[in-house]
């Protein structure tokens, strides 16, 4: 598991359901900037955002770090 993989990963899940980073951020309670930072590999998620954003998405682990 990279951090790249896992912003990587994020941005198709948001791209693939047309979402901006502000409505990911928004549906996954987090603030844009750490959508961004994710997404851009900057940052890798807390165990809290990682949960908000399964939850969220409706995504499996593995989808989101392979």
């Amino acid at each position: 598991m990279t951090t790249k993989n896992i912003g990587k990963n994020f941005k198709e899940i948001i791209d693939f359901l047309g979402l901006t980073q502000a409505a990911a951020a928004e549906k996954c309670n987090m603030t844009q900037a750490a959508v961004s930072q994710i997404v851009n590999g900057e940052r890798i998620p807390s165990l809290e955002s990682t949960c908000a954003i399964l939850t969220a998405f409706n995504v499996k682990f593995e989808r989101l770090v392979k």
